[in-house]
């Protein structure tokens, strides 16, 4: 897996179960994730964002006490 490779957010969400392109926007506007390029798709340029840094986010995300779904979060319970 090249860590390095650069991924459309249609791409992210179809590789990656529970992330949806609103997600990846929100870590974009939150400054976790930064545009690295722009690929046209049709009439359309998609914002292109580094495979690595995504997984890393996702990662975090998903260790995060506020995160429904952490099981840090249903222990304390």
């Amino acid at each position: 897996m090249n860590l390095d490779a650069e991924v459309t957010a249609a791409e992210i969400e179809s590789y990656l179960p529970g992330v949806s392109i609103e997600r990846i926007i929100g870590w974009r506007r939150a400054g976790k994730i930064t545009v690295v390029g722009y690929r046209a798709t049709g009439r359309r340029r998609s914002p292109l964002y580094r495979w690595g840094d995504i997984l890393r986010v996702e990662a975090e995300t998903r260790r995060s006490p506020y995160n429904l779904r952490s099981p840090r979060r249903h222990a304390a319970a």
